[in-house]
């Protein structure tokens, strides 16, 4: 028998999100689901979905009737339109790489990495608002994008979806020369560094999320730079690289100075100026007898350049280091902001 509605007693919600970008599971790995408490309320998270079935593009298709032009140039029949997507190939699949989606439906095939969109979270016990649900999802969403270093996670998909999608033939006066429009799809293909969601990493950054650990600002920073990368977006490239190494030489040199028994409180004043590329190398060697720049003498130059091309942008300019910067090429620059991922890994094995 069903109850009407009104005759329901409601113990809590289910909120369902879905995100402008992809979140990569591993489908060996399968996510469970599970509860996890909050004070008073229950929590229960279900393993990421994908919001249609076919959605393989962030971006909807155009419909042949919502292209334009001019008065007695639109064709009698309405065109063709094809659609296609590009998704990223990463490692698991024999990536980096990319793979064009024709189909507007799940097709059979024996990939490892799927790209799920969405997300269901029970809040049982509580409101959403009470227990700052927002929040947690938002430091669920930094702690996969660092674990698994998929850096499109929180950022929109213009840093590897373009924004061409068709193209037709037409005469002078716009109208088309042809019964289709071609698809064009534009993507950046994966540094090689990203892997997927698995359970072990699902579960891990649930419980953490939920118990308000924060990520690491300089990891998000450094992220934020390959994802300009991908854009092809040099300055914040730049910014956010030189961002990472200032962020983690604060983070690791006040960790190192704990950890060292200090009975003094690890301040900024105890290191020389402003610039952190030095800070890797003269104060490092003072403080902790290391020194990047001894220990990676290529990295470290460009490193070097990254901070002048910063302290040039940084007001406002664009020429000397910057302009040097800004007129490279886009492997070019990722060889700079792969150098600001070693010096974080170096900084973190103080």
């Amino acid at each position: 028998m069903v109850r009407k509605d009104a005759e329901l007693q409601s113990e809590g919600h289910a909120h369902l999100f879905t995100f402008p970008f992809w979140l990569y599971v591993n489908s060996q790995s399968p996510l469970q689901t599970g509860d996890v408490t909050l004070g008073r309320a229950t929590l229960r998270f279900y393993p990421l979905f994908r919001s249609a079935p076919a959605n393989y593009s962030g971006m909807p298709a155009i419909l042949s009737s919502a292209i334009p032009f001019l008065p007695g140039c639109r064709p009698e029949k309405e065109m063709v339109v094809i659609n296609m997507a590009a998704i990223p190939l990463l490692a698991a699949d024999a990536g980096p790489g990319m793979r064009a989606m024709w189909s507007l439906h799940w097709v059979k095939s024996d990939s490892v990495m799927f790209p799920m969109d969405s997300l269901r979270i029970d809040v049982i016990g509580a409101t959403a608002r009470a227990i700052r649900l927002e929040a947690v999802v938002q430091r669920l969403l930094e702690r996969l994008r660092v674990r698994t270093q998929q850096w499109w996670i929180t950022r929109l998909g213009a840093g590897y979806l373009k924004y061409e999608r068709n193209q037709f033939p037409i005469g002078r006066d716009g109208a088309t020369r042809s019964r289709a429009a071609n698809a064009e799809e534009h993507m950046r293909i994966p540094f090689g560094f990203e892997t997927g969601i698995n359970d072990a990493v699902w579960t891990t950054s649930v419980e953490e999320a939920v118990r308000g650990l924060e990520t690491s600002v300089a990891e998000i920073s450094l992220l934020d730079a390959f994802y300009f990368v991908a854009a092809g977006d040099a300055r914040s490239a730049v910014m956010y690289s030189a961002w990472a190494l200032e962020q983690a030489v604060g983070t690791e040199f006040a960790r190192i100075w704990r950890q060292a028994g200090k009975q003094r409180r690890f301040r900024r004043g105890y290191l020389n100026g402003n610039d952190a590329t030095r800070h890797i190398s003269v104060d490092a060697d003072k403080h902790f007898g290391r020194s990047f720049n001894r220990e990676f003498p290529r990295r470290f130059l460009k490193l070097r350049q990254i901070w002048r091309a910063r302290d040039v942008a940084a007001h406002g300019g664009r020429g000397g280091a910057y302009r040097e910067v800004a007129e490279m090429k886009t492997e070019q620059l990722e060889e700079l902001v792969r150098a600001v991922k070693v010096a974080l890994r170096w900084l973190r094995s103080l």
